[in-house]
């Protein structure tokens, strides 16, 4: 699997961090021919979770510079995050979700503090 995001080496507790994602690739991550075509998307969510499954992220993504602010308080409960899903939104209401097994594995997938 190629890059999926670009992000920092490592995040700061309490300070917003520019993830960006390339849209090609989570376009050939996609079954459905409607939302394969990026022209459909009206809005794209990465949803981050710890390992515990407690705390989760949601990232939105600007479709103008396809990228995001991802942003864990000072007093988050850990220092890693995996990317769990993504979301594609269209303009009607329609939504197509990338499921996990459907990312592959990658350390590009965490983000960690």
């Amino acid at each position: 699997m190629a890059l999926l995001i670009s992000k920092p080496a490592s995040v700061t507790k309490g300070t917003p961090q520019v993830i960006s994602f390339d849209r090609d690739e989570v376009a050939a991550l996609i079954s459905d021919e409607y939302f394969q075509d990026p022209l459909n998307w009206s809005k794209v969510t990465f949803y981050y979770k710890d390992a515990t499954g407690v705390q989760k992220i949601y990232c939105h993504m600007d479709l103008v510079s396809d990228s995001g602010s991802f942003k864990v308080s000072v007093r988050a409960l850990t220092n890693t995050w995996q990317l769990f899903k993504v979301f594609v939104e269209d303009f009607d209401g329609g939504l197509h979700v990338i499921r996990r097994a459907d990312l592959g594995s990658s350390d590009d997938l965490v983000v960690s503090a």
